[in-house]
């Protein structure tokens, strides 16, 4: 998803008006989503979604826990399509699911609003071994925060 935002920035009305007419948009290069570990946190300030690259071994089970004040929403991808996703399984409207590869690979973890149209804000993604139930902590020795601008 590409966004684009154009707001007036000065002058009269008119240049303003005229400043919003047709244009074209070029992208080259390919995406690339960034690197993310089992055993890693993920702080961040984002306002449209972020994707994550986690590689995982057939039959490796882990806890991705998403957290923030604007109900975020969580969706694990294989070969572009949705494998897994969640959106209030975790405390206060958060997101949590425990998963299980298939197979060995990459799985791209997505995070996001909700809401598709609200921006979002500031939140914490946790990539926890296993189901989770005895490592959630913050404090957890498995836990390593890495801050990605």
């Amino acid at each position: 998803m590409i966004r684009v935002r154009m707001n007036p920035c000065c002058g009269p009305e008119e240049e303003n008006i005229k400043a919003f007419g047709a244009f074209t948009l070029h992208i080259t290069g390919e995406y690339t989503p960034s690197p993310i570990n089992v055993g890693e946190t993920v702080s961040k300030t984002s306002y449209s979604r972020e994707e994550y690259a986690l590689q995982l071994n057939a039959g490796q089970t882990v806890t991705i826990d998403l957290r923030s004040l604007w109900n975020p929403y969580l969706e694990v991808l294989r070969d572009n399509q949705v494998v897994a996703a969640d959106d209030n399984s975790g405390p206060y409207e958060n997101a949590r699911l425990t998963f299980t590869a298939p197979s060995l690979g990459t799985y791209v973890i997505r995070v996001r609003h909700a809401n598709v149209i609200v921006p979002g804000g500031t939140f914490t993604l946790k990539i926890i071994a296993g189901d989770g139930v005895n490592n959630t902590s913050s404090t957890s020795p498995l836990l390593r925060t890495v801050q990605r601008n």
